[in-house]
């Protein structure tokens, strides 16, 4: 199996989830030094500070 098909199919959702989760036990919002799929997260929100963005709407 390739390194591609083990790799967990995250949906925008489970990404945002995992940043509101990683801020509820830290106290802080994780940076994106902090936060595991960041890579992941610049290839879905193409940057950085969208992703920070689509996380602040969520609690609209």
């Amino acid at each position: 199996m390739t390194d591609s098909k083990r790799r967990k199919k995250h949906t925008l959702e489970s990404l945002v989830d995992l940043a509101l989760q990683m801020e509820k036990e830290t106290g802080h919002f994780p940076t994106y030094r902090e936060y595991p799929y960041l890579e992941t997260v610049v290839q879905r929100f193409k940057s950085w500070h969208k992703f920070v963005e689509a996380c602040e709407k969520s609690f609209d």
